[in-house]
């Protein structure tokens, strides 16, 4: 899905005016306890706005992008070894504006400087996160692009840190699987940009290759009318690295068999032994679990 299809679903407020007091209440979206479903998130006009502590910013939030995460936190109690605290505003991300600043803080950030986070609460008017959280955002960026990036960046970029750990990517071949999703355009960028990846391959629908191969992607595999997994599309033993975002049953099996000796096959949707790791993988690949969007 392209930027602009995945750009924010929540748009809060017009700029707002700093001459005013920052409220006592609210509008959120939130939980008091683990839910089996969506559709028991409660929302309310009147929730407490969050206080300032030591080494944080408070952020009126003007979007924030939903993302898988944000049903898998509040649904799955085992999802992060830490179990929530209640109440639990939902959203991981977003854009705002700063609307205080707390004590603590370096003076990086001020009052009135736009900019984009990664932290919870974000399914609010205002999420107070620590400072390390919330960054500048870019001019380049509206609202909207911004709030959509910080999760699925940090995803795609912590699955790429860790398989060049394992095997340098400069010059390497790459898979991505899913490339036109959230975390798969950002991967198609690291491999070309950040690590310099030798040739890189993507699955996709036809009506993203030409954007795909705009973003750097050597070649886009149409999902939809052949199988990447199929030996006269991609031979077995010639893949380095295959990043999979999309979590389809039998993945990880078909992946090991692509990789050459000693490549790295990196999951982010993993949902037990039917979408995981190759318990029984061929060579010496290695396999690594990455928690994802």
């Amino acid at each position: 899905m392209q930027p602009s299809r995945i750009a924010a679903l929540l748009c809060f407020i017009s700029a707002p005016n700093y001459a005013e007091l920052i409220p006592s209440t609210m509008r959120a979206w939130y939980v008091n306890t683990y839910v089996s479903n969506m559709s028991l998130i409660n929302f309310s006009t009147s929730y407490p706005t969050p206080s300032l502590q030591r080494g944080e910013i408070l952020v009126r939030v003007l979007a924030a992008s939903i993302n898988p995460v944000d049903v898998k936190v509040v649904t799955q109690p085992n999802f992060y070894p830490n179990r929530l605290s209640f109440p639990h505003v939902l959203g991981c991300d977003g854009a705002g504006i700063v609307a205080a600043v707390g004590p603590g803080t370096t003076g990086n950030l001020r009052v009135g400087d736009e900019v984009w986070f990664k932290g919870a609460g974000a399914f609010a008017d205002f999420v107070a996160l620590s400072e390390t959280s919330v960054g500048a955002k870019p001019s380049s960026l509206n609202f909207e692009l911004a709030a959509s990036l910080p999760v699925v960046t940090g995803t795609s970029a912590g699955a790429f840190k860790r398989a060049d750990a394992n095997l340098p990517l400069k010059g390497k071949a790459v898979l991505i699987l899913g490339g036109s999703g959230g975390t798969g355009f950002v991967a198609v960028q690291l491999a070309k940009g950040k690590y310099g990846a030798g040739k890189i391959l993507t699955s996709a629908g036809a009506e993203n290759a030409a954007w795909l191969k705009q973003l750097g992607a050597d070649q886009v595999i149409n999902y939809r009318a052949t199988n990447w997994w199929n030996e006269s599309v991609i031979p077995n033993g010639t893949i380095d690295f295959i990043y999979d975002t999309v979590g389809q049953l039998g993945t990880a099996q078909r992946a090991t068999g692509k990789l050459k000796s000693g490549g790295v096959f990196v999951e982010i949707v993993h949902r037990g032994p039917e979408v995981g790791l190759d318990a029984n993988p061929l060579g010496d690949c290695v396999q690594i679990f990455v928690r994802g969007t």
